[in-house]
């Protein structure tokens, strides 16, 4: 059974992982956003390709500066699944979806991702399935459902709602395989190699799909693509990793239901998209949904011991 390893014995402090916590959930949510603006001047592919090299190139930078081993020899395998399932497929999906419906539409059903780690963890980590956890998932499918009433109704929405789910579930299976091998290879070399070598498949694809789609350069496209690679993925992708590695898979999904909330507004506050009822109830179903599925099972007195004793074995600093 896995359970959360305490903050400090996994080298963070509780004031770093709040502040991971608030810049995860307002990094992603605003990156919807800027997305979709990049997308009006950028075909889909190639801005995930452009965003994810942009991404890869700092996180290759911080990863060079730490000095930390690589072993891509002993551990290409994992890089190389952790690529596929977390960048090449989850954010061309993700871009994909991000053009075909709006930007609050396409947060909700992206993250789905937590209900779908919730199930993936309980079959491949066995973390354990309550009875509430399992009414959490209802919830959260009926969210979705809800969610998704708007989108049925638009043209190609369906593909668009389709892409999107398939998107959360790609990722949430990247999130449980990162949590199964975290102790084989350096977090911040994982991150480095997935993003550069995504954005290496996915920029040359990009120009064979893409072509005779024009790119539209502008300051605009600039600021979105400095953004989403910047705060989109380089600073949300460590807070990430560094909350996957301190909580299981599960609860760890838990702390990214705000994202939604936070893209949601950003869609109808910047961009004007309408705040549908439809899309309301969705929001609240799903967050509820997520809050069941991830509540916390109060620790057994033993299981606290032996975390306070590991916590006491390991020097803070490491990760």
């Amino acid at each position: 059974m896995t359970r959360p390893r305490p903050a400090e014995a996994a080298g963070y402090s509780r004031g770093v992982l709040a502040a991971y916590f608030a810049g995860l959930m307002l990094a992603w949510g605003l990156a919807f956003g800027a997305i979709k603006v990049g997308l009006a001047a950028c075909p889909p592919l190639l801005y995930a390709g452009l965003r994810t090299l942009g991404g890869g190139a700092a996180l290759s930078l911080w990863a060079w500066w730490r000095r930390e081993p690589l072993r891509l020899r002993e551990e290409g395998t994992v890089y190389v699944v952790s690529s596929l399932l977390n960048v090449i497929v989850f954010f061309g999906l993700q871009t994909v979806t991000i053009q075909l419906l709006p930007s609050g539409l396409a947060s909700v059903l992206v993250y789905f991702q937590p209900i779908a780690v919730g199930v993936i963890a309980w079959i491949w980590l066995r973390e354990p399935m309550t009875v509430t956890k399992a009414i959490g998932l209802g919830l959260g499918f009926l969210g979705m459902v809800a969610a998704s009433g708007q989108a049925l109704a638009l043209r190609h929405a369906g593909d668009g709602v389709a892409v999107g789910l398939l998107s959360a579930v790609t990722w949430a299976a990247g999130t449980v395989y990162v949590k199964a091998v975290q102790d084989r290879v350096s977090a911040v070399w994982l991150m480095a190699v997935q993003f550069t070598l995504g954005g290496l498949v996915l920029t040359p694809l990009a120009l064979l799909v893409d072509r005779g789609q024009p790119v539209v350069w502008s300051w605009t496209l600039v600021g979105s693509l400095a953004y989403a690679s910047l705060a989109g993925v380089a600073f949300a992708w460590i807070a990430w990793y560094a909350i996957i590695r301190v909580f299981p898979a599960t609860e760890a999904s838990a702390y990214i239901f705000g994202v939604p909330l936070v893209s949601v507004l950003t869609g109808v506050v910047a961009l004007g998209e309408p705040f549908t009822p439809e899309l309301a109830v969705g929001l609240v179903a799903t967050a509820l949904g997520i809050f069941l599925v991830n509540r916390a099972a109060p620790r057994r007195p033993a299981e606290a011991g032996e975390g306070r004793r590991e916590a006491r074995a390991r020097p803070p600093g490491e990760g």
